[in-house]
């Protein structure tokens, strides 16, 4: 979650990105999401062995990226200082804990749970055995 969290910060900053089929995309971080998908603008984009090719914006889905590479002028330390750190989890007391972990019985299937009319048949019973009075003829 810290790499998110940082590669959510190089906004407006200059990236190269590789691809796993080798192309080759550089151009200026307009966002990045926590799938790891990268938004740029006023990007060069370079296919493998071939002239670049220019483009307003462009969008990389995070599991083709094979590289993230950055400037050497990019100051990493301010951007890894700033990471804030995370929310400590609340306590529940034990009314909260068990009021939220208490089941409703009977949410699958036609029949609800055990006993109790229920489904296409209301004289038949759900629960477990017992007397078959619907299907006497």
């Amino acid at each position: 979650m810290m790499l998110m969290r940082f590669l959510m910060r190089l906004h407006d900053k200059f990236v190269t990105i590789e691809l796993k089929n080798g192309t080759v995309v550089m151009g200026y971080v307009s966002s990045v999401d926590l799938a790891m998908n990268f938004h740029l603008n006023r990007v060069a984009m370079t296919l493998k062995s071939e002239k670049p090719v220019s483009m307003d914006a462009v969008s990389i889905r995070g599991n083709n990226i094979r590289y993230v590479i950055f400037p050497k002028n990019l100051n990493l330390d301010a951007l890894m200082i700033d990471v804030p750190q995370q929310r400590k989890k609340t306590r529940k007391t034990p009314d909260q804990a068990h009021s939220q972990s208490v089941a409703v019985r009977g949410g699958r299937g036609r029949n609800s749970g055990r006993g109790g009319p229920c489904g296409r048949h209301p004289a038949r019973s759900g629960g477990r055995g017992g007397a078959k009075s619907w299907n006497k003829r």
